[in-house]
């Protein structure tokens, strides 16, 4: 499987660049733009005590770091589908290698509409990755979802979207 391209050279592995220089080598696409409706009736519910992540009468078992995860109130700010992820100097190209996973909801704070850290997406690697995945506590303070569960959820969220993450 082809993760992204590098120079125009297929890439299934970590890419090294400058973060300055990324969007030359990546071809990546935001499937949302700029956060645009704050009056969004839809809810979406994440208890991290629960481990679940509830919207429009759907819940998913999630992934979440007691510790390390906002709490609060926040919107959907931005999705991207085939995200990059940079991690201590490393950057990540789309695809199966990429602890990010197809696809990424990036909150901001429902006040501030400053992004935070928290995001929700899946996490295709181990122990995570389908079928090994198990609801818990533990990461670095995402909201992660099991693959399928994340496509769902990915092609149903609104941007605006309200998002409570809670105890």
């Amino acid at each position: 499987m082809i993760c992204g391209s590098y120079k125009n050279e297929p890439v299934e592995d970590v890419l090294k660049v400058y973060p300055g220089e990324l969007y030359k080598y990546l071809n990546t696409k935001a499937s949302a733009g700029k956060l645009t409706d704050l009056n969004s009736l839809q809810v979406v519910d994440v208890s991290a005590s629960s481990f679940v992540l509830g919207m429009n009468g759907d819940s998913y078992d999630i992934c979440a770091s007691g510790d390390k995860t906002e709490f609060g109130n926040f919107v959907v700010a931005e999705k991207w589908k085939f995200p990059y992820w940079k991690d201590n100097g490393r950057v990540y190209v789309p695809g199966s290698k990429n602890p990010i996973g197809e696809h990424l909801v990036i909150l901001a704070g429902e006040v501030s509409l400053e992004k935070v850290s928290t995001s929700i997406h899946s996490w295709p690697l181990y122990p995570y990755a389908d079928p090994c995945f198990s609801k818990g506590d533990g990461g670095t303070g995402c909201v992660r979802l099991k693959r399928g569960d994340m496509a769902k959820f990915f092609e149903d969220v609104e941007v605006g979207a309200r998002v409570k993450i809670h105890r």
